[in-house]
């Protein structure tokens, strides 16, 4: 569990739509959401926090040791598991087909013939980014292979 102070805003733009509110985590630039609702903006920001923690996981990096201000505006709680990284790491059937320029069935043979390696989550076949990549790098030609006599 990794926890993190966010600063809470509430703005009105004075359209007639009413407020809306703006969280940032404090130790982390990158991870701002806001909403219509507390819950809204609070539940972005968090979202934000995860990928942010599960990249730097995955990158190496060292977490910044979280600081609180007292009394904190708002207290962030995440969970990044294992899956949570590897699921981050990963897209859908179709942005993988959208990616390689193929039809979503064509990204299900290759996932079924092990061109390309997926992952569960949800209930849901996740794409690998890394080997989607890998079969841009291999830059195999359109068409059946010429038989070699």
């Amino acid at each position: 569990m990794y926890v993190y102070e966010a600063t809470i805003e509430k703005h009105d733009d004075g359209d007639g739509r009413g407020p809306y509110y703006f969280l940032q985590a404090t130790q982390f630039a990158e991870c701002y959401a806001s909403g219509s609702t507390v819950a809204e903006a609070t539940e972005g920001c968090a979202t934000a926090l995860k990928l942010a923690i599960a990249d730097m996981i995955e990158s190496g990096e060292v977490l910044p040791k979280p600081v609180f201000s007292d009394p904190p505006q708002v207290v962030l709680c995440v969970e990044v598991s294992d899956d949570y990284i590897a699921a981050s790491k990963c897209v859908t059937i179709s942005e993988a087909a959208k990616e390689l320029g193929v039809s979503h069935g064509r990204v299900c043979q290759m996932l079924n013939e092990g061109s390309l390696e997926a992952y569960m989550h949800g209930g849901r076949r996740m794409v690998t980014i890394a080997s989607i990549n890998k079969r841009k790098k291999t830059n195999p030609g359109a068409g059946r292979p010429r038989k070699k006599e």
